[in-house]
């Protein structure tokens, strides 16, 4: 059997987040697909429609490779909305690596500043960027949010792109918190923080640092509106 995970707009538009989808030994993705399609009837129509990709344990695979990417007994497979960079766990769920977290929880900026100065008698400037959940947007009153995220391939591509970060930027230490779960008019929603021994090398990550998550990696925004929820588009 096969897990498979849906979420977004596709998890709500086809009523399941989860589903186990059995599969013949050395099923394409193609093959899963078809498989699927017979368990939750309309996937693959929804699929297009949403412009959905799909994930095997963690992985993106690109359309192309579809026919040629292995499936196996014991795979996870998420089909994934495009991410708008922002079902949400509990209060104490965490996930976490050294520099990079999920969390329900609200944050501290200055414990999270002062955590990542004790790193390096080194550093010269901490740039700090936060998200902030908005009263409005696309001229609509928003009274919350809800961000829905994918943990394991969240941290996954987090750590990488600390990683990249710290590489490319010549960063001494760099810190990246995501929360989900339902958040207020005003709580802060990611924090990252880029240490350097000049500031430029820390201005440059911070900025390529969300842009980059914004692009890559599969988090979910769902906005509470005076019109009822809405899922945020991709790139908002």
């Amino acid at each position: 059997m096969v897990r498979m995970l849906l979420f977004g707009v596709l998890r709500e538009r086809m009523g399941c987040h989860e589903a186990m989808i059995p599969v013949e030994r050395g099923a394409s993705v193609d093959a899963f697909l078809d498989a699927a399609e017979q368990r939750v009837p309309g996937l693959r129509r929804a699929m297009a429609d949403c412009q959905a990709a799909l994930a095997v344990n963690a992985d993106l695979v690109a359309d192309p490779g579809r026919d040629t990417v292995m499936v196996a007994d014991g795979d996870e497979v998420a089909l994934l909305p495009p991410f708008s960079g922002g079902s949400a766990g509990s209060p104490t769920d965490v996930f976490r690596h050294p520099g990079v977290r999920i969390q329900s929880d609200e944050f501290s900026l200055e414990a999270e500043v002062s955590r990542i100065k004790a790193r390096s008698s080194r550093i010269g400037a901490v740039v700090a960027f936060t998200g902030t959940v908005r009263d409005c947007s696309h001229e609509r009153e928003v009274l919350g949010i809800e961000v829905e995220v994918y943990p394991v391939m969240v941290m996954k591509r987090l750590e990488a792109l600390r990683a990249e970060a710290v590489r490319t930027h010549a960063l001494l230490a760099a810190t990246i918190v995501v929360r989900q779960g339902r958040l207020d008019i005003g709580d802060d929603l990611i924090l990252i923080l880029a240490a350097a021994e000049h500031r430029h090398g820390a201005f440059l990550a911070a900025r390529w640092c969300i842009d980059e998550i914004k692009r890559s990696v599969p988090i979910w925004k769902r906005e509470l509106t005076t019109d009822g929820w809405r899922w945020v588009d991709h790139g908002c």
